[in-house]
């Protein structure tokens, strides 16, 4: 079939796609256009109202110290000192605001026309022309009650353009003796103002409450009236003379430029001014429609050329019969081409310094949709593969405890706002070390898993694994039931075929390609497995996916672990859980927390706060003795379980011993089973473990500390209070400024405890990094810190040594961080950074462009170095290409 004839028979089609994308590029523009306008207007009239602050500011001071002076000189006159007295007076002061430490911004000097003479205060001589009284400061003086600043002049002694403040001098018994002026330099004034320009050729300017130009970069317009700069200016004025305020009106300016005008009124009547030509204003909106004009080109092009090329392979594959798989891997790599397209022009429009904001976003938004696109080419692609022989397994030895927890953060976030509680039920004889293609073993999961939550709108989603042991071989065997829609035995059967999607009338709107399942399942096919479907409609699905794997030993994870990995639905139910706590007034109440790490003292003050609490806090065992021994009695002493010199077992004991009846409770990060019989049988009355569990906190507070006080409530301990996450902005700020302190203690004290083998202080500082690291989400580090922890109990000096480095150079990376800035003063959040980075790359492992364009595009958003950034570009670039490996290499090797 000719070219010719494809189009004839796809014309409609050609037709619909450029009127799209066409509407889509003159929508785009409208949008961008009206996004500046805002942008601007806003961006403005913050300026001017900074602009009014500052010159209020700045004028102000004078005023105060010219009334000051004044004063003064209005007692001398009255007191009848002589001429020469009152001379000496004002040059000292002249002298004096002249000096270094002047608070007076510009000020040139202070003088005055008394008893009929001409004082100068200064070194100026007036020559034999100089008439005081045709000044512009006298001028102002007798036209006023009050001291007032005057029109800028050229000042007769310095020849700089000044402005000066002056008034009448009256005695109390009515007595004239003159005037007093004081002048102020305009050039500060001038060049504020000036360089209010927000695109090129844009400036400031300053008017008087007569419309007299008091500032303007061109000085032929300054003492003129405002409309003598254009004509347009004259409706400016009239609407100035009633009104405080004008934004966005157009006036032709100086050189018939249409400009853009806004003006806002100063405290002292004078109103002040920015104008911005047009074609500057414009000018990221003229460049935008340049650049999607491009890209509406570029698209048009490139989807025509794929719907036909589609046509074409169609009808050839329905005449020769061919392959569908070699027509998906080849169409498929078609269209990565243009959307490559689209999406490098985006960021080289992103890599523009001077991009408007609002572009920016615009272009974001265009490389987002198209990373989103190439999510579903990439299934496209794999299935292409599997059908061509060349998708592998490629086993290595994984941590299955960590593959399960990268599953289930990464499946959390699906849940969105739906009302599905998530549960996760491991079993304790799981082997902890496995071989397997740990990658291919994710996506299985993460297709059943993302199925599960898209078509279950309440209910629950549990997902259970368990394994069996034959000879070498391990049984691995994923559950994942739903109280879904649910399926008939028809679309079970139909599951597993391409592009299979059941219910399709009620799932209109459901994201998808298809492919997901026939994917699934062949992966657990090519692993030597099985997959098994048990649904009905209404009543929900369960899968059943069973694959062989290898195991490296004979460690299992056990009860502790697997209760701990069953802990993820918490973090799934994180606002629920907040929300089942009653934070009651307990401001009669009165605690103790004693923590030798700062960052813990911090966490546990902020999850105590709402209760309004008095609370106190102990960095060690000694200090809680002193309080205790100097008489401080406390409702509850939390007391951190492990402290250097003197723990909280020992700090308890002692407490007891000396007669100390009141609770104590222990704050512990080794919260196991069995150990609250421990701390029981060592004085403690309760213990909560770390990090801190809202529930368990509230539980303890509520029975030690308001059933204790039960006879002495009064209505208003009844009130609820507001949850730790409403706290105010900052929080997090502060939270990482106590833990670079902690950091940098723990730093010096691993260094030298591990090179002096003192392995119970070793021990101690790193079971206290454990904690701290938690509770700022470093939980990678907090697992390092809690090996190190065991082996200095242990005395495992191999270990350590091979390890601690590890830990001490990574906290201080965060000791150092408030120091690590670039050439431009930028300061980085290395934590957040950190956080996504290896959420990047986790979604890098899954394969999943979609979840890691989407994190990168956030960050994006936020100031950066050079270096990371120039990061952020590479990861950019190979993620359009589908290199997930590189993608991991590059953050490795980036170090964050």
């Amino acid at each position: 079939m000719s070219y010719l004839a494809i189009i004839k028979a796809n014309y409609q089609q050609v037709i619909f796609v450029c009127l799209t994308l066409l509407l889509m590029v003159l929508i785009s523009i409208i949008t961008v256009n009206n996004t500046v306008d805002k942008k601007t207007t806003l961006a403005v009239n913050v300026a001017l109202e900074e602009a009014e602050k500052t010159i209020r500011s700045y004028l102000r001071e004078p005023q105060v110290a010219y009334n000051t002076i004044y004063n003064t000189l209005r007692s001398e006159l009255e007191r009848g000192e002589p001429q020469e007295y009152i001379k000496a007076y004002l040059r000292e002061t002249t002298n004096s605001y002249k000096g270094e430490n002047s608070d007076i911004s510009g000020f040139l000097g202070v003088y005055g026309y008394i008893r009929g003479e001409f004082i100068p205060g200064g070194e100026f001589v007036p020559g034999e022309d100089y008439i005081p009284q045709q000044s512009p400061w006298y001028q102002t003086a007798i036209m006023n009650k009050k001291a007032e600043y005057s029109v800028p002049y050229a000042d007769a002694a310095t020849g700089r353009t000044v402005i000066s403040l002056s008034r009448e001098i009256y005695g109390q018994d009515g007595e004239y003796y003159g005037v007093l002026a004081m002048d102020i330099d305009t050039s500060w004034l001038s060049s504020y103002v000036e360089n209010l320009q927000f695109v090129k050729g844009g400036y400031g300017l300053i008017i008087d409450q007569y419309m007299s130009v008091l500032v303007h970069p061109n000085e032929k317009y300054v003492n003129s009236h405002l409309q003598a700069i254009s004509p347009g200016y004259a409706e400016i004025a009239g609407t100035l003379r009633v009104e405080d305020e004008i934004y966005t009106k157009h006036v032709y300016d100086i050189d018939g430029q249409k400009s853009l005008v806004f003006f806002k009124e100063l405290y002292n009547g004078w109103s002040i001014g920015v104008v911005l030509p047009k074609t500057g204003y414009y000018s990221d909106v003229y460049t935008a429609t340049i650049i999607l004009s491009l890209i509406g080109l570029i698209s048009m092009v490139a989807l025509n050329t794929i719907l036909l090329k589609l046509s074409a392979a169609k009808i050839h594959s329905d005449e020769v019969n061919k392959s569908k798989s070699s027509f998906l891997a080849t169409m498929s790599h078609e269209i990565r081409t243009p959307i490559n397209a689209i999406i490098g022009v985006s960021q080289i429009a992103l890599m523009k310094k001077d991009l408007a904001e609002s572009v920016a976003e615009a272009f974001t938004k265009i490389e987002i949709a198209g990373n989103n696109l190439l999510g579903i080419i990439n299934d496209i692609l794999d299935f292409s593969k599997i059908e061509n022989g060349k998708l592998d397994i490629n086993p290595t030895l994984y941590d299955l405890p960590s593959l399960i927890n990268d599953t289930v953060q990464l499946n959390i976030t699906r849940i969105q706002s739906k009302p599905i509680e998530f549960y996760l039920e491991p079993d304790p004889g799981l082997f902890v070390n496995m071989r397997g293609d740990e990658l291919r073993i994710k996506q299985i999961l993460n297709n059943i898993l993302s199925n599960a939550f898209k078509y279950t709108d309440q209910g629950s989603v549990t997902l259970a694994i368990s394994c069996q042991r034959d000879e070498e071989t391990v049984w691995l065997t994923f559950r994942v039931s739903d109280t879904g829609q649910g399926m008939t035995d028809e679309n079970v059967r139909q599951l597993f075929d391409e592009y299979s999607r059941f219910n399709e009338a009620a799932n209109r709107a459901t994201e998808g390609t298809g492919l997901g399942m026939n994917i699934t399942n062949r992966l657990v096919a090519m692993m030597g497995g099985k997959i098994e479907v048990e649904s009905a409609p209404g009543a929900g699905s369960t899968f059943t996916v069973t694959i062989k794997q290898d195991y490296s030993d004979a460690k299992l994870i056990g009860e502790e672990l697997a209760d701990k990995l069953r802990k993820f639905e918490f973090v799934a139910n994180k606002a629920k859980k907040f929300a089942s706590v009653v934070y009651k007034n307990m401001s009669y109440g009165k605690v103790l927390i004693v923590d030798d790490v700062e960052t813990n003292l911090f966490v546990a003050q902020g999850l105590m706060s709402p209760y309004k609490l008095n609370i106190e806090t102990a960095e060690s065992g000694y200090e809680t003795l002193e309080k205790v021994e100097a008489g401080s009695v406390y409702d509850i002493i939390f007391m951190d379980h492990m402290m250097p010199k003197m723990d909280g077992m020992e700090t308890t004991k002692r407490l007891r011993e000396a007669g100390y009846t009141k609770p104590i409770v222990a704050l512990t990060a080794n919260a196991v089973v069995g150990n609250d019989k421990m701390f029981k049988e060592n004085g403690f009355d309760d213990f909560i473990s770390k990090p801190i569990d809202v529930r368990q906190l509230n539980a303890v507070l509520n029975k030690l500390v308001r059933d204790a006080h039960r006879g002495e409530m009064t209505e208003v301990d009844e009130v609820t209070d507001t949850p730790p996450e409403t706290a105010p902005a900052g929080v997090k700020e502060k939270l990482m400024e106590v833990f670079r302190r902690d950091a940098a203690k723990a730093v010096a004290a691993l260094r030298e405890t591990a090179q002096n083998r003192d392995w119970l202080l070793f021990a101690t500082t790193a079971h206290a990094m454990k904690s701290a690291c938690a509770n700022i989400g470093e939980n990678e580090l907090s697992v390092l810190a809690k090996e190190l922890e065991f082996a200095g109990k242990s005395g495992d000096a191999d270990f350590i040594n091979a390890h601690v480095e590890n830990l001490v150079v990574r906290l201080e990376a965060f000791a150092q961080m408030e120091n690590a800035v670039d050439e431009g003063g930028l300061i980085e959040d290395a934590g957040l950074l950190r956080e996504k980075l290896n959420a990047i790359k986790s979604a890098a492992q899954e394969f999943d462009d979609r979840a890691a364009s989407k994190i990168l595009s956030e960050l994006k958003t936020l100031k950066w170095k050079n270096n990371t950034l120039k990061l952020f570009e590479k990861i950019d670039q190979l993620l359009l290409h589908s290199d997930f490996d590189e993608v991991m290499e590059a953050i490795d090797e980036g170090k964050y």
